[in-house]
């Protein structure tokens, strides 16, 4: 992933396996992402194409080829530009040697049975963010939310939750804490700093803006269980450049049959954006976490 013509990182398509409806909603037919009429994402750079499949069969095993099928729609006709956001909680910081762009950090579950990593936002252009959804390990993921506030506003930098490294998520079970507990002190906060903000202006309304739909599971015919997806309960909101929102990601399993010790996750943040119809903006921007740069 470089940085195209604009001075972003972009990621123009993305489609996981966490994009695909219950067959009763419509299956596959959910990976195509379309924009409402009149709607474009004006494209700066050629397009790379990069695709990935899990072989979980035994090592050895004869080679198995795969294919990546893409269709786009294109005009020449004049649109009102939107792009899109991805944003990464947890990258590790410029030059520790890790990969660029990846986000990826370690659940350790042999000592811990509860995690949660946050991490800081702060976008360069102010825009409209109007259709969201969350990338993670779904089976690892309790719940997922955006709020439009700062991690001290949220309690985040007190001893509890504070980071040492931004890549590495934080152990509630060594505090004698769960998921529900971590979620019950964030949003005591988040009340007490919105109760600031009534007799003190803010520049920032602090609020949740965006969580997971916990209802996202499908039973398949071989009788495990599969996530699928389902628009998460997200509210649009105008973000201002450089102001600051803060991710979390809430962890445990979620399925007592599953024995894995040691899980990578990683927990990003996509949403169409827009903005004033004469404004100029970026086609899409790949955000890093303000608190690991």
């Amino acid at each position: 992933m470089f940085e195209n013509s604009e001075g972003f990182s972009a990621i123009e398509i993305d489609i996981h396996g966490d994009r695909e409806c219950a067959q009763a909603s419509g299956g596959i037919a959910c990976l195509v992402r379309s924009l409402p009429a009149g709607f474009g994402v004006s494209l700066s750079d050629p397009i790379e194409m990069l695709g990935d499949i899990n072989d979980v069969r035994p090592a050895n095993s004869k080679s198995l080829p795969f294919s990546v099928q893409a269709a786009i729609r294109w005009t020449r006709q004049r649109q009102r530009p939107a792009g899109l956001l991805a944003v990464i909680a947890g990258n590790p910081p410029e030059g520790s040697g890790k990969q660029a762009l990846r986000g990826d950090y370690l659940l350790d579950f042999r000592t811990a049975s509860d995690h949660l990593m946050w991490s800081e936002i702060a976008l360069m252009r102010t825009v409209t963010l109007v259709d969201m959804f969350w990338h993670v390990h779904h089976k690892y993921t309790y719940d997922a939310w955006v709020v439009s506030a700062t991690a001290s506003d949220l309690g985040l930098r007190e001893s509890i939750f504070s980071k040492t490294r931004p890549e590495v998520p934080i152990n509630l079970s060594e505090h004698g804490l769960q998921v529900q507990d971590a979620m019950d002190i964030v949003l005591d906060h988040l009340r007490l700093a919105q109760s600031k903000c009534v007799s003190v202006s803010c520049a920032q309304e602090p609020r949740l803006r965006c969580y997971l739909d916990r209802n996202r599971w499908e039973m398949l015919p071989s009788g495990s269980i599969q996530e699928r997806f389902s628009r998460p309960l997200c509210h649009p909101w105008t973000v201002q450049a450089s102001e600051v929102f803060t991710l979390l990601s809430f962890h445990r399993k979620l399925f007592d049959a599953d024995d894995a010790v040691m899980v990578w996750m990683h927990t990003i943040f996509y949403a169409t954006y827009i903005s004033d119809a004469d404004q100029v903006i970026p086609h899409g921007m790949v955000v890093v976490s303000r608190d690991a740069i």
